[in-house]
């Protein structure tokens, strides 16, 4: 039983253990072995204990979009940003750096649409424009158009997707 296994582990929070101690939780969350809300409290932990360590604040940056989703909160999107600023000065490669950033466009986007600032929304919805050229997977490129269909912004759907459709 791979909870029993993970559960017995004993791992001292020293530094060369920090990419350990996050595969662990990441493991232990993909697997539902643990809540989000669980899996949200170890990455913080993580991330005080290791600062440094550029794959904690990923998936911390990760696993707060994913709790936001739940309940668009404003003072909880302000968090993420002071995260994803820091995210801007490591090492991880770019295009890992953008995912986070249009999932962050996207949620601020759903709290100002909800919220009725629409000059608001329509600077996210253009942030997610200005950074989707940097995502190239075809799924990617859909799930973004999906969402300015959503939105009924049609002619940004078809800006997204038309390098797809031209180049076959």
């Amino acid at each position: 039983n791979p909870r029993q296994i993970v559960n017995q582990l004993e791992i001292p929070p020293a530094r060369l253990n920090g990419p350990l101690l996050n595969n662990i939780n990441g493991f232990m969350l993909r697997q539902g072995m643990s809540s989000d809300e669980e899996s949200l409290l170890v990455f913080e932990e993580l991330y005080r204990l290791f600062p440094l360590n550029e794959e904690i604040l990923y998936n911390l940056i990760a696993i707060k979009l994913l709790n936001i989703k739940k309940i668009v909160d404003k003072s909880a999107l302000k968090q993420v940003r002071v995260l994803l600023d820091q995210l801007q000065i490591t090492k991880i490669p770019p295009k890992l750096k953008y995912r986070p950033w249009i999932n962050y466009y996207i949620l601020s986007n759903e709290y100002y649409h909800q919220t009725n600032d629409l000059a608001s929304s329509k600077r996210m919805m253009n942030n997610i424009l200005s950074i989707y050229k940097n995502i190239l997977t075809y799924d990617d490129r859909l799930r973004i158009a999906k969402y300015f269909g959503r939105y009924y912004q049609y002619d940004q759907s078809e800006k997204v997707m038309r390098p797809v459709i031209e180049n076959g």
